[in-house]
């Protein structure tokens, strides 16, 4: 029998049948608009949840009753489909849409066309058009306005014959012959032909037959043999990326295995040497990071220090506002300098009150020195004069030497007159000569003498005050040039600890990538610090069975070499054979049947995954790929059956009658109706076959009028392009 009416194979045939049979009788009850019994519905009332729950009747996975579930259940989701297309037809036969037009566009029962016995009423009023024998009013090749008008009633009526035709399509016979249509020429004309017929009449008398092109629900398989294989995406070979030996080896061929599960345990010299190199990596970038740390504490606290620097502060100051910096050595050296530059200072301001004490006097020195020079005054005189003078010892002597010299003079005086007067002796007045020109000369070394020392004196006050300023300036520039050299030096050392520490990050992510060359993953790679550096687990990727074990305890593996192989059966493929004819019907995501040859009770169901992208040469049949989940554990690899996909389950497309389809030569064509004796031919494209009609995948639009008995005649005439002078008598 017809696999689409197999009840036994399709549990949704099964079910549609049942409930279609209960419509028949009337036995069914009333539904709501989601397809369940009114009172009984979760998604009418989501109050029900908890009597559903405690029912145990509950699809966790979609948050509805598992009898409720569609996407879960097959049998429910026919039965809700069957439910809701008869609800459907019951509302459009409530609500037969109708219009007030007929089928040529003109008012019912005052159509000339519908019912010629008019004529008379149409001639009294003078509403006739001779030459075309219609009236006026509906000659629409006279009137542009009445074909307009006419087309847009005819696209209306063809609309409501339309949703008339769906609400009484609920249960249709659906057959399963494909079809495959041939492709169209580019360089034909056909389309742009026109068959118009010398009458309005003209139709009937040649026995044209118009109808709708129409929706309807079709159901298309296509059948093809296939074989069951390993699903590639859930099948891992395990196998050392290194040279090694089999430490031990935990697994055998059919045992299940987890994710993460230890297969075997490989020991490898060099993995060992990698771990190690690994390992040491770590520890120098653990010291490198502390040495930047400690680096970069230390150049942020010098840069503070520094920002924080006030040239009018002291050095007690200085240091009293550096309290909160730990720079360590830059500050100890900041910190020395401060308090040379200090000392400088005080030696400047010590240098500026000597000098502003002893200048002073050494000047007056000098004044009274250039004063007394030449003057020949008598001490008193001398003393009168210099009563202004603050000199303090120099004025002494100098006023003790010129009283000595004036009492030397006044002494030889005395003895040149009394040897004047022949009273005195040649001695005294010798003796008294010498003494008064030692005297004399005694003062004038002492005057030279105090001029000299005063000289003296303000050369030594400059040159110490000068250099005192130059110590200043040389500590304060001393002090800046530290400042800058410490901000260049702390920048430095910054500098070179972190390119310290970028070098060992880069050691150490060179050491881990070869790690993960070999295969460890992250914590694989840690695992070095506690276990032994040259051991290595294989693990699976994912939940499986061991289908192939090929190593042993002491085995030695070379890299690449396969251990042991795991499957996920749970997900299986399917490799389906597919004539190169059938794979336009074909797309990703279809739904499946395959019944194994040694399990004929069995179906599987899956979809398709993927579409070949070559043809065999040989075969000329194309690869498809269809995944079938296998919980049951019942597919095995290799085992070959029969499959159906599953093209079309009950989908809406346009179809029309297979009389209407004509073969022009180059492509399949239909004539449309354009008016009463006015037709043109479609190209179409068709897909689906049925029994009795043609899916219309492109060239023609629902609700479109297309003849169907009489196509054939209409045919040979776009073939002559006319019929004889270019009408159809």
């Amino acid at each position: 029998m017809p696999e689409s009416q197999c009840a036994e194979c399709n549990l949704d045939v099964e079910t549609t049948v049942k409930e279609r049979l209960a419509i028949l009788k009337g036995t069914n009850p009333e539904w709501c608009e989601h397809g369940f019994e009114n009172g009984k519905c979760y998604r009418c009332d989501p109050k029900l949840e908890a009597k559903f729950k405690a029912a145990d009747d509950w699809c966790g996975g979609h948050k509805v009753p598992e009898s409720q579930c569609g996407d879960c259940n097959e049998d429910v989701a026919a039965a809700i489909k069957v439910r809701l297309e008869f609800l459907k037809g019951q509302a459009a036969n409530s609500n037969t849409p109708t219009t007030k037009w007929c089928e040529h566009g003109f008012e019912k029962g005052n159509c000339f066309r519908c019912d010629p016995q008019l004529e008379a009423k149409f001639k009294a009023a003078e509403d006739w058009c001779g030459g075309h024998k219609v009236p006026e009013s509906q000659c629409s090749d006279c009137n542009e306005d009445v074909a307009v008008l006419v087309k847009e009633r005819q696209a209306e009526i063809a609309r409501v014959n339309t949703k008339a035709a769906d609400s009484n399509d609920s249960l249709l016979d659906f057959g399963d012959k494909p079809y495959a249509s041939l492709l169209k020429s580019d360089f034909c004309t056909t389309h742009l032909l026109r068959v118009r017929l010398a009458g309005l009449d003209m139709a009937s008398k040649v026995g044209l037959e118009i109808e709708t092109a129409r929706k309807r629900a079709v159901r298309e398989i296509v059948r093809c043999n296939g074989e069951v294989l390993y699903n590639m995406n859930r099948l891992a070979r395990l196998s050392p990326r290194f040279d090694g030996i089999i430490e031990s080896i935990s697994v055998d061929v059919g045992e299940p295995v987890k994710t993460g599960q230890v297969v075997a345990i490989v020991e490898s010299p060099a993995l060992g040497e990698a771990r190690s190199e690994y390992l040491t990596a770590v520890e120098t970038l653990k010291v490198a990071q502390s040495v930047f740390e400690q680096v970069s504490h230390i150049a942020g606290q010098t840069q503070g220090m520094l920002k924080a620097v006030k040239p009018g502060l002291s050095a007690q100051e200085q240091l009293s506002a550096w309290q909160q910096f730990r720079a360590g050595e830059a500050r100890s050296t900041l910190s020395t300098a401060l308090n040379q530059r200090d000392a400088a200072r005080t030696s400047l301001e010590a240098a500026r009150k000597m000098y502003q004490q002893r200048k002073p006097v050494a000047v007056a020195t000098r004044g009274m020195v250039e004063l007394l020079s030449g003057s020949g005054l008598s001490a008193s005189e001398a003393q009168e004069m210099l009563k202004e003078f603050k000199v303090g010892d120099p004025k002494a002597a100098l006023l003790a030497k010129l009283s000595d010299m004036g009492l030397a003079r006044a002494e030889f005086s005395r003895q040149e007159k009394l040897k004047a007067d022949k009273v005195g002796t040649e001695k005294a007045w010798q003796q008294s000569q010498k003494e008064s020109e030692s005297a004399a000369s005694a003062w004038e070394s002492l005057l030279e003498q105090t001029a000299l020392s005063a000289e003296r004196e303000l050369l030594d006050l400059d040159t110490s005050l000068k250099k005192a300023e130059q110590e200043v300036s040389a500590a304060d520039a001393e002090f800046d040039t530290l400042q800058q050299e410490l901000a260049v030096r702390s920048e430095m050392a910054l500098l070179q600890a972190k390119k310290e520490f970028q070098l060992a990050q880069a050691a150490m992510a060179s050491a881990q990538r070869r790690l993960t060359i070999f295969g460890l993953t992250s914590d694989e790679v840690e695992a070095g610090s506690s276990e032994s550096v040259s051991l290595y687990s294989l693990k699976t990727p994912f939940d499986g069975v061991v289908i192939e074990r090929q190593a042993v305890k002491g085995e030695v593996k070379k890299s690449g070499e396969t251990v042991a192989v795991i499957a996920d059966l749970s997900m299986l493929w399917v490799k389906l054979d597919v004539f190169e004819s059938e794979l336009p019907r074909l797309k990703v995501g279809q739904p499946v049947r395959f019944r194994v040859d040694g399990l004929k009770d069995m179906n599987f169901e899956g979809k398709l995954t993927w579409l070949g992208s070559e043809v065999n040469d040989k075969t000329r049949m194309v690869n498809v790929r269809a995944e079938i989940p296998n919980s049951e554990g019942m597919l095995r690899a290799n085992m070959f059956g029969r499959a159906t996909v599953l093209v079309h389950q009950g989908d809406e497309v346009v179809t029309i009658p297979k009389a209407a389809v004509q073969w022009e030569g180059c492509h399949h064509v239909v004539f449309a109706k354009v008016s009463d004796n006015e037709f043109v031919p479609r190209k179409v494209r068709l897909g689906f076959e049925g029994s009795d009609f043609y899916e219309v995948m492109s060239g023609l639009n629902e609700g479109e009028f297309v003849v169907t008995k009489g196509s054939f005649l209409l045919k040979t005439e776009i073939l002559k392009s006319s019929i004889g002078a270019g009408c159809c008598e």
